[in-house]
């Protein structure tokens, strides 16, 4: 999980209390399960900036899946970086070593 996804950060040590801990994958998963099957004793108690912050992870490994389903093996724009980013800075995908 990116560091600087501090919103995010703080549903997984939410959930972790309730069950093991979840990489970023298990806590997006767990959101979406949550808020389209609620539970009587679950509520969809997630803020704003916590669904913003799954939103950009969840579009970033759906654009990531898209590319290596059609084979890229170029760069991609390093959109999830901490801190601010300079027009055209890019990074191999990760499935390119």
């Amino acid at each position: 999980m990116p560091a600087h996804f501090t919103h995010l950060g703080d549903v997984r040590a939410r959930l972790a209390q309730q069950a093991s801990l979840r990489d970023a994958l298990g806590v997006v998963v767990k959101m979406r399960n949550v808020a389209t099957h609620p539970t009587r004793g679950q509520r969809n108690d997630f803020n704003i900036y916590e669904w913003a912050e799954a939103g950009m992870l969840a579009r970033y490994w759906l654009c990531l899946a898209l590319l290596n389903t059609v084979g890229y093996r170029g760069q991609v724009a390093a959109i999830l970086d901490a801190g601010p980013r300079w027009t055209g800075q890019l990074r191999p995908p990760p499935w390119v070593s």
